[in-house]
């Protein structure tokens, strides 16, 4: 059966409900202690869009925090490790009440932006902003979905049922387009 084109669907726009949660306290705080009747049981898909930038409001990077302990903006490095594992440890704490949610049989897409590394590689590697051991263990499936032309994009399955996939494995890419709305 071919795939409707957009015109041809129907959305219904009082299907959705939007919640915005304003910062990375306001996010947990909604999953860890939910309010009555949250999610509401007819509840298939939740969309966290984008948790990285969340995340990057909060924490500075573990370079930019070296780099204030060298301005002398931090003085002791046993508060300088606290901070680097203070953004592991919430992630993790979000990865276990984002599973939570999983569990009652609802969709979770947890959109996290990507950066370039380079550092202890052979070449430039994508990899995602928000990573580290707990996170991935709470990450099922992930999809990169790349831009190559203005309106054509690549989506590759990099982790499928928990585990990695294997690097440019062809029938995990695929290529589609973005067609404007007229």
């Amino acid at each position: 059966m071919p795939t409707p084109r957009l015109e041809e669907m129907s959305i219904n726009l009082d299907d959705f409900i939007y919640f915005r949660a304003h910062t990375l306290a306001h996010l947990i705080a909604l999953l860890a202690r939910p309010p009555k009747g949250f999610p509401p049981s007819e509840t298939s898909l939740i969309v966290v869009d984008s948790v990285s930038n969340l995340f990057s409001a909060y924490f500075p990077s573990a370079q930019e925090l070296k780099d204030q302990l060298a301005e002398g903006k931090i003085t002791d490095k046993a508060h300088l490790q606290w901070l680097i594992n203070r953004r592991w440890n919430i992630a993790s704490e979000l990865g276990t009440h984002l599973a939570r949610v999983a569990a009652r049989n609802i969709a979770v897409v947890a959109i996290n932006q990507s950066h370039t590394k380079v550092k202890g590689q052979s070449h430039a590697v994508l990899q995602p902003l928000l990573s580290g051991g707990a996170w991935e263990a709470s990450v099922q499936t992930r999809i990169a979905v790349y831009r190559d032309l203005p309106d054509e994009r690549l989506a590759e399955v990099e982790k499928r049922a928990g585990k990695p996939l294997p690097e440019q494995a062809g029938e995990l890419l695929v290529a589609f387009r973005i067609e404007p709305v007229c």
